[in-house]
């Protein structure tokens, strides 16, 4: 670790309950009054905002794969840095820009950054501390979470009361400037490549699908053979 700067040997226990905690209070700061602005400030119909949650179901679906490959060969830290700095910006955009289309934009955008950091967050404090030890963490960083929500929640109903965008603005710079000080103080010791049998691609994710597709073809076969209509 000598080799380190000085501003970057803090405890990765300590980083990881910090940024948990900021992203906690930042989500819940942004998503308590989201829906509330998106009808009222936005004006979205009941269709819109089916559209709105659907457009982010299918950007985390079609990220995952993708992004997580970033986290496995090229850096953990790379993968959570990213993923913060690209949920602020969609924080940002649905703040500033109250029209249909910029909020569908700044849905891809989260669904992105979202899948960049998730799963990246809990390996790369797995490796900087090992297995062994990121239990009793995970627990302590779950209890600094459900804190920071309710933190969140009433944070964003007092400043909900001066403008129902200010807290998804407030958030979005925070999440920013979150990634920025995680790229001052966040360190990374202990990443080594994921295997490339190891790592979640598209293709062993079609080789999934067959296979389950190929079972429930079994099954049915087996069903409609052993199945014998009964005579009367």
């Amino acid at each position: 670790m000598s080799f380190l700067p000085a501003y970057r040997r803090v405890d990765p226990a300590r980083t990881y309950y910090a940024f948990h905690g900021v992203w906690a209070y930042l989500s819940a700061l942004t998503f308590t009054l989201n829906l509330v602005y998106q009808i009222k400030e936005v004006g979205l119909s009941p269709l819109q905002l089916v559209l709105v949650g659907t457009t982010m179901e299918i950007a985390c679906f079609l990220f995952e794969i993708p992004t997580g490959i970033v986290a496995d060969l090229c850096s953990r830290r790379l993968s959570v840095l990213i993923g913060f700095a690209l949920i602020g910006v969609s924080f940002l955009l649905q703040g500033f820009v109250p029209a249909f289309f910029a909020i569908l934009a700044a849905q891809v955008i989260w669904g992105l950054g979202y899948t960049f950091t998730s799963g990246a967050d809990q390996a790369w404090i797995t490796d900087e501390l090992g297995e062994d030890n990121v239990g009793p963490i995970f627990v302590r960083s779950q209890q600094i979470s459900l804190g920071a929500q309710i933190a969140g929640i009433v944070s964003a109903g007092a400043i909900g009361l001066v403008s129902l965008s200010l807290p998804m603005k407030v958030a979005g710079t925070g999440m920013i400037l979150l990634a920025l000080l995680l790229f001052v103080f966040m360190r990374e010791q202990n990443f080594h490549p994921t295997p490339a049998a190891e790592r979640d691609t598209f293709q062993q994710m079609a080789d999934t699908f067959k296979h389950g597709l190929a079972v429930a073809c079994d099954c049915g076969r087996i069903r409609a053979t052993s199945y014998r209509p009964q005579k009367r």
